[in-house]
């Protein structure tokens, strides 16, 4: 089981990544963030295999969006 994170302040969009994941039995999505500090919060008590981050989106910084 693949083990997904969305980030993205689009609920539309999480709710897209959650429809296609939920009609694949190898993958999970195990929380959904709309903001940086929401990402990086979840990401350690959740323990994602992968994290969805959207770029572009204001206040996420997805290519920063690792600790410092």
């Amino acid at each position: 089981m693949l083990k997904i994170l969305i980030a993205d302040e689009s609920r539309e969009f999480r709710k897209f990544i959650r429809r296609v994941s939920e009609a694949e039995q190898d993958l999970e999505v195990t929380g959904e963030a709309i903001s940086r500090p929401e990402l990086l919060t979840l990401a350690r008590h959740l323990k994602p295999d992968v994290a969805l981050v959207d770029i572009a989106s204001s206040g996420m910084g997805g290519l920063e969006g690792q600790e410092e």
